[in-house]
C-alpha cells in the first residue's frame, strides 16, 4: 500500500508521500485481494487490511471485488474485543496523475481528444472506473 496511514509514526513517510501514490498501487491492491479470494476455500475468511487511510486503496478495492464477485463474496463486521470500527466512506475524489485536478467520478474525466472511450473498463488519464465510488 502507499503507507499513508503510517505517517503519524514516521514523519519520513510524509516527505515521500504524494496524492497519486494510491492511484499507482490501486491495481496491485485489487490483484492481491482477487488472488486471495481465488485461493481461500469456499466458506473461508479473507481479511483485507492496509496501512493506508486512502479510499482508493481500501473502499474502491473492496467495492470493485464485490462488484466482480456478483454476490459470491460478502463483508462481515469484525467482532474483536476492543476493536473500534466505522463504515467505509460512501464517496471520495480521485486525483489526476498529471495535474492537481480531483475527479468525483470516472465520467467526469475529459475524453481524450478525438477518441471517445466505448469500453466501460478503459483507462482515462491513467485512472480506471474501479478507483471511483460505485
Amino acid at each position: 500500500c502507499s503507507g499513508d496511514g503510517t505517517i503519524r509514526k514516521s514523519w519520513a513517510c510524509l516527505a515521500k508521500w504524494h496524492t497519486t501514490h494510491s492511484v499507482h498501487v490501486h491495481v496491485l491492491q485489487l490483484q492481491l485481494l482477487k488472488r486471495c479470494l481465488q485461493l481461500v476455500k469456499v466458506g473461508g475468511t479473507v481479511v483485507y487490511s492496509t496501512c493506508s487511510m486512502n479510499p482508493i486503496e481500501n473502499e474502491a478495492v473492496v467495492a470493485q471485488v464485490l462488484f466482480e464477485a456478483r454476490g459470491t463474496v460478502r463483508i462481515e463486521k469484525a467482532g474483536l474485543p476492543g476493536l473500534r470500527s466505522h463504515s467505509g466512506l460512501p464517496k471520495w475524489k480521485v486525483p489526476d496523475t498529471n495535474s492537481n485536478v480531483l475527479y468525483d467520478s470516472f465520467d467526469s474525466i475529459p475524453e481524450p481528444r478525438g477518441r471517445p472511450s466505448r469500453n466501460r473498463n478503459c483507462t482515462k488519464r491513467g485512472l480506471t472506473r474501479a478507483m471511483f465510488p460505485p
